[in-house]
Formats: C-alpha cells, structure tokens, sequence
C-alpha cells in the first residue's frame, strides 16, 4: 500500500493525522507517509489542521476551503492575532486599540 492510499484509508475513519500517528497504526514508514502528506498538501488534497513545534496535523478540506474563500494560511493568521501586529495595526488605522 502506497503513502496516499495510507492516508486515505485513515482519514475514513479519522478526522485529522499526524505522520507519527498513521505511521504506527498501519505500519508504513515514516518517510513514505511524510513524503505522500506533502504531495498531496501541495495539491490541495488536505490542509494544515493546526501545528505544534514540528508536529503537523492534516485533514480534509471542507468546501469553502475547496473553493478558495477561507485562507488555510496558519502563519498569517497568528502574525494578525499576535499583540505587536495589532499595535501596529492600530497605528496605521486598520484597527481600533
């Protein structure tokens, strides 16, 4: 069984995964489960649930994400939330402090 076909199987029966996760319960490689997530990251198939240090979890997309009308982009999100964008944000008028 491939990576992508790992994942897909898991992901019938879970809502999110982690590469650790899906590697220990079917017993695929690390690398091949990793390698299948970022294949199929870059393709649109799943997306960024949240992340922890190094620990990525993926899911499915829902149909706004499908569509592009809801950003999936993490890093921009928490530089927008985080106290010294809104101070700066603040200045230039885009928020009121």
């Amino acid at each position: 069984m491939t990576g992508r076909e790992t994942i897909t199987e898991y992901l019938k029966t879970h809502k999110t995964f982690c590469f650790a996760e899906i590697a220990s319960a079917t017993g695929q490689s690390l690398a091949s489960v990793s390698q299948a997530a970022n294949k199929m990251f870059r393709a649109g198939e799943l997306v960024v649930d949240r992340k922890i240090w190094r620990t990525v979890w993926y899911r499915l997309p829902d149909d706004a994400e499908r569509t592009g009308k809801v950003s999936t982009n993490l890093i921009f999100q928490e530089c927008r939330n985080s106290e010294a964008m809104k101070r700066v944000l603040s200045v230039y008028g885009r928020i009121q402090a």
